[in-house]
């Protein structure tokens, strides 16, 4: 599996990879570099690392896509050409090497209970994330363990973010309206929520979401903020990978922005906690039937 890309992309490679495991009960491994990465923030790595004395050199490229197409054809076609109820022969014949970046938000949303185990955080790290959570929560007189109220954590990406989504989806990035309409979401739902909001642009957040229940969190490590937006009781996300798995490793809810652009699609995440909010003024989503 590639490990490239920052955190919250080696998240989902790990998270996919093991999935493969899951499903299939095919060998995988994972590379000394992902390793040695993921080990300093999580107590619990239980893949294996890439050893040539267990693993072919010889592999084939493949995209993550298009080996679960293949193991899914090849399970399918063995079990309709046998009585038996498990599965005992090779459902591959060769070692691939999945060069993409995956993060299946359809796959990993409807195995999170089996996702969220994969990760126990360090308990530093643990302990940093909450933290600055109770530094957030002083003007309510609260922390995170004393508290009588849902906190939502919210993820706002931005510095780095503008030319990638443009060029690979051809979108903008996103404004304050689809982050006060996620607000209000909660707001309808829940009784006086308090949003603390993670971002690589605190000062952009601090102008545009600037509201007595809205809080930005101070931090400089990437690893504290995944722990902190995985410790909200629901989650506002934006695009990327880390805003996705930093939310999908807490409990609750989760709200993602969404519009009519055909080359960004969320419809094959079918979940009763995936709920998409419109990013725009002429795109609407009626989010009427929804309870918390």
């Amino acid at each position: 599996m590639n490990d490239g890309g920052r955190l919250g992309n080696k998240l989902c490679q790990y998270a996919s990879l093991y999935l493969l495991r899951h499903l299939y009960g095919v060998r995988v491994s994972i590379t000394k570099k992902m390793n040695a990465t993921l080990s300093k923030i999580i107590k619990n790595i239980v893949l294996p690392v890439h050893d040539s004395n267990c693993f072919t050199r010889k592999t084939k490229r493949i995209s993550y896509e298009d080996l679960c197409k293949k193991l899914y054809t090849t399970a399918s076609q063995v079990r309709a050409n046998t009585s038996k109820t498990v599965i005992t022969e090779p459902l591959l014949h060769t070692s691939f090497y999945v060069y993409t970046n995956p993060a299946p938000r359809d796959l990993l949303s409807a195995h999170r209970a089996l996702v969220q185990s994969l990760f126990k955080f360090r308990d530093e790290v643990v302990k940093a994330a909450i933290k600055n959570i109770d530094a957030a929560l002083k003007p309510f007189n609260a922390t995170y363990y004393e508290r009588d109220f849902s906190i939502i954590t919210v993820h706002v990406r931005r510095t780095d973010y503008t030319w990638f989504i443009k060029h690979k989806y051809n979108l903008s990035q996103l404004d304050e309206l689809y982050f006060t309409r996620a607000f209000q979401f909660y707001r309808e739902r829940l009784k006086q929520p308090v949003f603390l909001v993670l971002s690589d642009d605190p000062k952009w957040c601090k102008q545009k979401l600037k509201a007595e229940d809205v809080r930005v969190i101070a931090s400089n490590s990437p690893a504290v903020d995944m722990v902190a937006a995985s410790l909200g009781d629901h989650h506002v996300t934006s695009y990327g990978t880390f805003s996705f798995i930093g939310a999908l490793l807490g409990q609750g809810h989760i709200t993602h922005p969404i519009n009519n652009n055909t080359r960004y699609s969320t419809n094959c995440v079918d979940s009763s906690f995936w709920h998409n909010i419109s990013r725009d003024k002429s795109f609407k989503v009626d989010n009427s039937n929804v309870v918390l």
